[in-house]
């Protein structure tokens, strides 16, 4: 690809990267810049999970097809991430561009007009991509896609974002990796260690484990406030939504990790993440009992699952 030193490059470079992997969160603010509450433009680049899949359902059960395919392009649905960034940072403008069933390389040929010439795609790439995504996106302005809108605004919502997400990978076709990633605020943390544990019985190398569908995993990171000097380990893990075995036994692994901690003195401990589990899901006791139950001393606002 061309060398620009543009911020369209460097998202560009970013999404090539998260097509070698899983799925990816990623909350992107400059460096030194700490988001104001007021007069920011959020830009979301996503798949279903940003769009909004399941949050709504129409006829019942928010898995069934009849539902997968239903949302308005660029609505920010109550629930989602998207919603609450927007509505937490204040946000005067917020552009929406994830889709259900987006993949990282729809966003390389936004972005990227020479993306796919340069992997050698038939040149009329440009045309199959809208018309292999018109025939599964929704239909808005008299049964036209909004993918063309998409492809020739796309680098300039980039350029006049000063917050953006990332949440891209999901329907990417690698399935052997994840990510569960962990931004911090370096002026304000120091790093003092981070590793990656896989939710399997060989948790130090990539794998699946037990009855999981995917290969799953958390990332533990310890940090220190430059301020006080305190000391706090965040755990954030995303357990497997099919197998059953597999969730129980990953809240037992990180439940050895985090008493090995605490027998090394660390007590300051925070788990979060996606456990694919109800709130009163017995697999979660474990956790419970080694951390305590956060929810329960916090105001009710929902109650959805984990």
């Amino acid at each position: 690809m061309k060398q620009r030193l543009s911020k369209s490059l460097a998202v560009v470079l970013a999404l090539v990267m998260l097509a070698t992997v899983g799925s990816l969160f990623a909350f992107a603010v400059g460096e030194d810049e700490q988001p104001a509450k007021r007069g920011l433009n959020y830009l979301v680049i996503g798949d279903s999970i940003a769009a909004g899949y399941g949050m709504h359902p129409v006829n019942g059960s928010p898995d069934d097809l009849s539902n997968q395919f239903t949302l308005h392009h660029g609505e920010l649905v109550d629930g989602t991430y998207p919603k609450l960034v927007s509505e937490a940072i204040g946000a005067t403008t917020t552009v929406n561009t994830a889709r259900e069933s987006f993949t990282t390389t729809n966003y390389l040929r936004m972005i990227d007009h020479e993306y796919d010439v340069e992997l050698t795609y038939p040149q009329n790439y440009y045309e199959r991509f809208l018309s292999e995504c018109t025939s599964i996106m929704p239909k808005v302005l008299g049964g036209f896609s909004d993918l063309p809108v998409l492809k020739e605004n796309m680098v300039r919502y980039i350029q006049e974002a000063d917050v953006i997400t990332i949440g891209i990978g999901n329907n990417d076709e690698n399935e052997s990796d994840e990510v569960m990633s962990f931004f911090y605020l370096r002026d304000k943390f120091e790093l003092l260690d981070k590793q990656t544990v896989w939710l399997s019985e060989t948790p130090e190398i990539s794998s699946r484990g037990w009855d999981g569908e995917y290969n799953r995993m958390a990332t533990f990171v310890t940090l220190r406030d430059r301020n006080n000097g305190n000391e706090i380990t965040y755990i954030n893990t995303h357990f497997d939504h099919v197998g059953s075995v597999a969730r129980i036994e990953s809240a037992k692994l990180i439940v050895e990790r985090i008493k090995a901690l605490q027998a090394n003195g660390q007590q300051a401990i925070i788990v979060g993440g996606d456990f694919n589990s109800e709130l009163e899901d017995s697999l979660l006791t474990p956790l419970q009992e080694a951390l305590g139950y956060a929810r329960h001393d916090s105001p009710t606002t929902d109650n959805k699952g984990t």
